[in-house]
C-alpha cells in the first residue's frame, strides 16, 4: 500500500508540475510565411517578406536577418542589407523589405535568400529559416550599346 501511495503522489507532483502557471511562457517558433516570387518591373520593385511568431509573446522577441545573392548578385539586382527585428509583446507578424533593381536586361530569373538566425525569446526551427525571393524577368529585348550592332 505503501508502494502505492508513493507512486501515486509522485504521479500527481510530475501532473501538477506542468499545470503550474507560474512557470515560463513557451517560446515562439519564429518563421517565414512564404517565398516571394514576382516580375521585374515598377509594382514589384519591392519585395515584402513576412515573418510570423506562432503565437503572441508577452516578452519581447528578436531575431536577426541577412540578405544574400544566390543567382541574383547584391547591389545589381537588389539590396542587400541586414538588421534586427523586434516584435513588441502582442505583435506576431513583421515585414522585412528587399528593394529590386529595375532594369531592361533580358536575363534569366535570378534568386536571392533571406536568413534568420540568432533569435532572443524565441526559437528557429532547425535552428534557422530561409526565404527565397525569386525575381522574374519581363524583358524582351537585348539592349545595344549605342553604337549600335554591325551584323557579320
Amino acid at each position: 500500500m505503501s508502494r502505492f501511495l508513493i507512486f501515486g503522489m509522485a504521479l500527481c507532483a510530475v501532473s501538477c508540475s506542468s499545470c503550474d502557471s507560474g512557470g515560463d511562457a513557451p517560446l515562439a517558433e519564429i518563421r517565414f510565411a512564404s517565398d516571394r516570387t514576382a516580375f521585374e518591373n515598377e509594382a514589384n520593385s519591392l519585395f515584402s517578406f513576412e515573418v510570423r511568431l506562432d503565437a503572441a509573446s508577452t516578452e519581447p522577441v528578436e531575431v536577426s536577418y541577412e540578405v544574400n545573392g544566390l543567382t541574383a548578385e547584391a547591389d545589381e539586382d537588389f539590396t542587400a542589407n541586414s538588421g534586427t527585428l523586434r516584435f513588441e509583446p502582442g505583435e506576431t507578424s513583421l515585414p522585412i523589405h528587399v528593394a529590386v533593381t529595375i532594369d531592361q536586361y533580358l536575363e534569366p530569373d535570378e534568386q536571392f535568400e533571406v536568413v534568420l538566425s540568432n533569435p532572443v525569446n524565441g526559437y528557429l526551427k532547425d535552428q534557422v529559416q530561409v526565404a527565397i525571393g525569386t525575381i522574374r524577368n519581363d524583358d524582351s529585348t537585348v539592349p545595344l550599346a549605342s553604337g549600335g550592332y554591325d551584323a557579320p
